[in-house]
Formats: C-alpha cells, sequence, structure tokens
C-alpha cells in the first residue's frame, strides 16, 4: 500500500506544471485521504531560523498571513518537531493542553480531532489537520517521511523555476516589518509604550500568555535581551 501510494504521488508530480498548490491538494484529497486529512501546511526553515510557509491546502492567505514565520525559538509544534527531528501527533485535548496559546490563535482552524507534524530535515517540514484519531505506527511514518522528503524535493525544483523562497520572505520582513509579523509588530509598539503583557493582551485581545510567547519572539528576532533593552533602543 505504501508503495503504491508513493508511485501515485510521482506520476501526479511529472505532470507537466504541478504548482505547489496542486501538490498540496492532491496530498490532502489522495495521499491522504484514507487518514481524513482536512488541511496541510508545508514549511522551510530559513537561513536565519524561521519556519516560513510554502504552500498550503484548506488554509486561506489570510490565516498564513496571521501566522507569518514562525521563529524556531518559540515553543510551537511545528518548531519542536524540527528541533527534535520527530514526528509529531496529538489529538485536538492533547495539543491543546500541551501548547494552551494555540487555542487564543484566532485564525487557527477549529474543525478538526488530530493534528501531526512531520520534519523532513534539512528542508523543514509539513503539518496536517485530520478529522480522525488514525493510529499512526512505524510504517506510516515512514510514508510520511518519503512523501515528505518527495514533496521538498518538488517545492525546491520549482524555487529555482520561481525564485528563492527563503529571500522573499525574508525580504518582506525586513522591508515591511523589520523581521516580525503583523501581531509582532502591533505588541512591539505597545510594550515600547510601557504596557504590560496583561495590558497589551487587553488592548489587543489575546491571552496574557499567547503575548508572552510573542515577546521571546521578538526578542529573538531583533536580538535583544528583553524589555528594557526594546525601550531603550526606541528612546536612542
Amino acid at each position: 500500500m505504501l508503495l503504491g501510494k508513493i508511485e501515485t504521488l510521482i506520476r501526479f508530480i511529472m505532470k507537466p506544471a504541478t504548482s505547489q498548490s496542486d501538490l498540496c491538494k492532491f496530498l490532502v484529497l489522495k495521499t491522504f485521504a484514507s487518514i481524513h486529512a482536512s488541511s496541510i501546511y508545508t514549511a522551510e526553515i530559513t537561513d536565519d531560523g524561521y519556519i516560513a510557509p510554502i504552500a498550503t491546502f484548506g488554509i486561506s492567505n489570510q490565516v498564513l498571513s496571521g501566522w507569518g514565520n514562525i521563529s524556531l525559538s518559540v515553543e510551537t509544534p511545528c518548531s519542536d518537531a524540527i528541533k527534535k527531528d520527530q514526528l509529531l501527533f496529538f489529538t485536538k485535548a492533547d495539543l491543546l493542553e500541551k501548547y494552551p496559546n494555540l487555542a487564543y490563535y484566532k485564525e487557527f482552524p477549529q474543525q478538526w480531532e488530530s493534528y501531526l507534524v512531520c520534519p523532513v530535515l534539512p528542508h523543514g517540514l509539513i503539518a496536517m489537520t485530520l478529522d480522525t484519531n488514525p493510529k499512526i505506527d512505524q510504517n506510516f511514518e515512514l510514508l510520511l517521511r518519503t512523501v515528505g522528503s518527495i514533496t521538498m524535493h518538488h517545492f525546491n525544483c520549482c524555487q529555482h523555476q520561481q525564485g528563492d523562497v527563503k529571500n522573499r520572505y525574508r525580504d518582506n520582513r525586513d522591508k515591511k516589518l523589520g523581521g516580525l509579523t503583523e501581531r509582532q509588530v502591533a505588541i512591539k509598539h505597545l510594550m515600547e509604550k510601557g504596557l504590560t503583557n496583561p495590558a497589551i493582551a487587553q488592548e489587543i485581545g489575546y491571552s496574557e500568555s499567547l503575548v508572552r510567547s510573542e515577546t521571546m519572539a521578538i526578542y529573538s528576532a531583533l536580538n535583544i535581551s528583553g524589555r528594557k533593552e526594546l525601550i531603550d533602543r526606541k528612546l536612542d
């Protein structure tokens, strides 16, 4: 069964003009249909330590814009899977217990039963939401890692034709947001005004724990040690 899925996937990729979006759609509707995949997120690791989205299916562009690039220094399922080089699988309850901040991401999909993240090192990862709670055994993990490797290879080929995705994402952050997502820029401005984390959470409508996680990502992106250095830099 595993070889059959891989052969079918390769035949699809070999069709002329198979786009990154086409491939993500095929993975959800065909390759992983047996486990009732509902969405997929593929990303790569940038040279400056971020997880940058490449292509998705079942997730809107508006959602991706809200997520932005994810710092490897922030505790998330994606960053943990990469740092541990380990497939991570969660039911909804388990995921929100281990990563409670996700419950306060307004953009995070709500209709799903389980979630998995599979690292594809050294390139990136694939993550999926599922409508069921399937059994994840060694054979299934082998399928995921093999499909992930094939997918990343195809994406690399597309990047050579369309331009370097890493540089596009880096340029977008540096030129418009100083290396931060839109939400992080908003939090940064409130921190510079002297607002505490609880006050910021109330101001922007997120939880205090989410604000705390975002402040850590801000420090990492700006290469500073903490709030005092951020404020001092603003005053200079």
